[in-house]
């Protein structure tokens, strides 16, 4: 659940609270699409338990990877408007927080404040999914480098200041949601 830090670390409680307010906690089984490449989401997902395989059939099919409880998925197509690159399947029995692309647009819109905080904890995920990526594959020496002397899942330090609220706050919201 440690990547979900990144959302909840940024966001306000009462953000959270909204998010659980206004998203349902929906169950996928093994092979269930949560995303279709080629069509346009129409909701964002945090996994609350479980796992998915991102993969992509065009040109060539395959699998680019797993994505575990804390991932964020839909972020790119809800950023750019345009239709998942990839599909998205549960690859166990899953649990996702399912927040309406609509009632996310609507909230960005009237609320400023939950706009900023929301935009960068986006881009702070985002950045480390690259990095994590970037340094799987091994495009540069720099990406291999910085791969051998960190740990993939390495925090900064302004984010370890986050991480125990963080972690309540994905704790109350697996309680919330799924009573647990």
């Amino acid at each position: 659940m440690r990547r979900v830090l990144y959302l909840l670390g940024e966001l306000a409680d009462e953000d959270i609270d909204w998010l659980t307010v206004a998203g349902t906690a929906e169950s996928y089984a093994p092979g269930q699409a949560l995303i279709e490449e080629g069509r346009q989401p129409d909701s964002l997902f945090v996994i609350l338990e479980g796992e998915a395989l991102i993969s992509v059939a065009t040109p060539q099919p395959r699998d680019l990877g797993i994505s575990e409880p804390g991932e964020i998925l839909g972020e790119l197509s809800f950023l750019d408007s345009r239709p998942a690159s990839a599909t998205v399947r549960a690859s166990t029995p899953l649990t996702a927080l399912r927040i309406r692309r609509a009632a996310m647009v609507a909230r960005l819109a009237s609320d400023r404040d939950f706009a900023a905080r929301f935009y960068r904890a986006l881009a702070v995920f985002l950045a480390q999914r690259l990095r994590q990526r970037t340094a799987h594959i091994g495009h540069s020496a720099a990406a291999a480098a910085a791969a051998a002397t960190n740990d993939d899942d390495e925090l900064s330090p302004e984010l370890l200041d986050q991480t125990a609220m963080a972690g309540k706050r994905a704790d109350w919201i697996k309680t919330r949601l799924l009573g647990r």
